[in-house]
């Protein structure tokens, strides 16, 4: 291990910009083809990247999009089209998981079929490096036919990747790697970073042991801890530049008490903070709607949950009081981004823009002419009774030549020649508009117009996402002036946690609080109405 460097990294230390430093030093010393960057995520990836580093692209992503790279890209088995083969190959085994993004494949989709638990039951046996002999039988049945699956499909899975890379020995051809997020690595994707860096002059494990909340995934920090390397080795980052000292104090509270950890200091900034208490759950909005109302008037906010199925709650909460939310750390999950595109495909809202696109009481300064885009983006998720006949024919058509062009004065009048319907386009008439939506596209424009309503014009995109919802393992990275925390646990992690003998439950929740509570630059709100009460002044 003499060539195995670690960095600590605590909330809110730089270890991006520490990173960024060494990459950038190493590149200098190396060059740029001789430097290899993998993170956990995707979003974390992308971030090193956005630093404008001197890296070759293909040397930067996933540890699992450099390893489908390493093997020349073969073909997967993760989409949708994939699992409804698999369920005609093995209907006893059927399996309601759907697309996974590569560069982000730990948001893998679980369900709740047999399959669905076979299927994670066996990743873990192979995240934890356990023995085929010790799987159970019905682990092994799954795994045989599941193999036999891949085989005849010519298909690999995502540990396929990394174990392929581990048995092959297959290693970037670089001389010195850096590895981010490492504490949520599993067992079997650090051996193959370990590997690789025997091949390396130098290789970087950056994270903090404190944050380790993927222990359902396979993720251990012991595997971050140890084995030990001598102490010159270790690189501690001291300065928080996001917790505020009233903020810190408490989470030093609940950090504290975890074994086992690395001993570090870590220091706030020199400024006091805000804790408090809140009663209520996610499904009584009445008691924190209006807080997060007048919050979203100091700046940004996060809501965040302990499990998936209390954001449910939130979300039906936000989007009945008309507010604008999303989650950019977890752009895949559609539930927590409504307002935010998919694919080539617009938002209700930016189509709700582009009917208002000349007034400028509802954009500023984004108000100008239509385009023949921004006249279709208007038109499409209106009823066609409203048009003369033929006019969306013709509306879509200009919108796919001239896209950009200013619309003619005499097109806008022949294909809005109806008084009602020319009329509400001119003033901007968003109750016209509610009326005029097509059965398919009402609950997603009238949340858009219930969003307008509210705001009293268009949020722009950057006010779009000044409001965050998600789990706390969605928002790793992140950062938000004031965090409202909902802790509420699921039932077999409320077990784990007030059971004397699984002190482990105990700390995987310790740290995933502890994961909530430093995402807060301001302000953290402990919501007290869930299943645990985490208390201001003596943590958990």
């Amino acid at each position: 291990m003499l060539n195995e460097y670690r960095i600590f990294g605590p909330p809110g230390t730089g270890k991006t910009t520490k990173l960024s430093q060494l990459i950038t030093s190493a590149c200098q010393e190396y060059g740029s083809d001789s430097v290899c960057a993998a993170s956990f995520t995707k979003t974390a990836a992308a971030e090193l990247l956005g630093r404008d580093l001197p890296l070759n692209e293909d040397c930067v992503g996933t540890l699992h999009a450099l390893c489908y790279r390493l093997l020349d890209n073969p073909s997967l088995a993760v989409d949708r089209t994939s699992i409804d083969q698999w369920n005609e190959y093995a209907p006893r085994y059927e399996r309601s998981g759907g697309t996974v993004d590569l560069d982000d494949p730990w948001t893998e989709p679980s369900g709740s079929t047999d399959g669905d638990k076979l299927y994670d039951a066996l990743k873990m046996m192979r995240n934890l490096c356990i023995d085929r002999e010790a799987w159970p039988p019905h682990v092994e049945a799954f795994a045989t036919k599941w193999e036999q699956f891949k085989a005849d499909t010519g298909k690999m899975d995502f540990l396929d990747l990394i174990d392929t890379c581990l048995n092959e020995h297959l290693a970037p051809d670089v001389r010195v790697g850096f590895f981010d997020e490492v504490q949520d690595f599993a067992p079997v994707e650090l051996a193959l970073v370990r590997q690789w860096g025997t091949q390396f002059d130098r290789y970087y494990l950056a994270g903090d042991d404190d944050q380790a909340i993927f222990s359902f995934k396979g993720a251990t920090p012991d595997a971050f801890l140890y084995p030990a390397i001598p102490q010159a080795q270790k690189i501690f980052l001291e300065q928080s530049y996001r917790l505020p000292a009233a903020i810190h104090r408490h989470v030093m509270d609940l950090v504290g008490a975890i074994t086992p950890r690395e001993l570090k200091t870590y220091r706030p900034r020199a400024a006091t903070g805000e804790v408090d208490t809140l009663y209520g759950s996610p499904a009584f909005p009445d008691y924190w709607l209006h807080p997060v109302e007048e919050a979203l008037k100091q700046g940004s906010v996060m809501l965040l949950t302990a499990c998936n199925y209390q954001t449910d709650e939130i979300v039906k909460a936000l989007r009945g009081e008309g507010l604008a939310f999303s989650n950019r750390w977890r752009r895949s999950n559609r539930k927590w981004n409504p307002l935010h595109a998919a694919r080539t495909h617009i938002t209700a809202l930016d189509r709700l823009e582009a009917f208002l696109r000349p007034q400028r009481a509802a954009l500023g300064a984004r108000a100008r002419e239509w385009t023949y885009l921004d006249l279709w983006h208007a038109c499409e998720g209106l009823d066609a009774t409203h048009f003369p006949r033929g006019s969306k024919a013709l509306i879509k058509a200009a919108a796919e030549g001239t896209p950009g062009s200013p619309v003619l004065e005499a097109d806008l009048l022949s294909w809005l020649d109806n008084p009602a319907t020319l009329d509400a386009f001119l003033s901007g008439d968003l109750a016209w508009y509610r009326r005029a939506c097509l059965p398919t596209a009402r609950k997603s424009l009238y949340y858009a117009l219930d969003i307008v309503a509210k705001y009293h014009h268009v949020p722009t995109p950057e006010n779009r996402t000044r409001l965050t919802v998600g789990t706390i393992h969605s928002v790793k990275g992140g950062q938000a002036d004031t965090v409202f925390l909902f802790p509420g646990l699921s039932q077999a992690a409320w077990e784990a946690y007030y059971d004397p003998g699984n002190e482990a439950g105990e700390m995987a929740t310790r740290r995933q609080m502890y994961v909530g509570m430093t995402r807060a630059k301001e302000r953290l709100v402990l919501m007290t109405g869930g299943q645990l009460v985490i208390d201001a002044s003596v943590g958990l």
